[in-house]
């Protein structure tokens, strides 16, 4: 997902933002990332120690997810960590009896749609922070301990 990102969602971007940067936490081993070694826009870091600390210098968060199976964890976590998150239609695949499009995370269906919403969270102070609050409101009241302690409670009551 993250190569599709850079090599097509990426420049859209810096067309329009052409200071942007994107710093890439986390394994990349499934791509070539010598390709955008000159690319001084993007910043691969790997692992990192502390991912708060990341997610605290960051705008906006990006989950270019286009195949796989289940839930992605890293919406949730972009939510808890009160950051806009961006994702494509696979990506907030499972969440959509919780979290509706533009209200919690703005889900993209083209490439140009997926640019279109990060600038937008990049640009707009206001929507950055509404779509922020937003999710993680509503992270807490879905996934929480308290929620899943809550959920658990009333499957039992129906049981017994």
């Amino acid at each position: 997902g993250i190569a599709h990102f850079l090599d097509h969602v990426f420049p859209l971007i810096k067309e329009v933002l052409p200071d942007v940067t994107i710093s890439v936490v986390g394994r990349a081993d499934h791509c070539d990332v010598s390709k955008w070694a000159d690319d001084k826009h993007i910043l691969f870091k790997g692992f990192v120690a502390d991912l708060n600390a990341e997610y605290g210098q960051s705008r906006v968060a990006v989950v270019p997810c286009y195949d796989g199976a289940g839930t992605n964890i890293k919406v949730l976590e972009a939510m808890r960590q009160k950051r806009p998150c961006v994702t494509t239609t696979m990506g907030a695949r499972g969440y959509d009896s919780i979290f509706k499009d533009k209200v919690h995370y703005l889900i993209s269906k083209s490439d140009e749609e997926f640019a279109e919403n990060v600038i937008h969270m990049l640009t707009d102070e206001n929507a950055n922070h509404r779509i922020s609050e937003n999710a993680s409101f509503s992270v807490k009241e879905n996934y929480s301990r308290a929620s899943f302690y809550n959920v658990v409670k009333e499957i039992l009551q129906s049981v017994s």
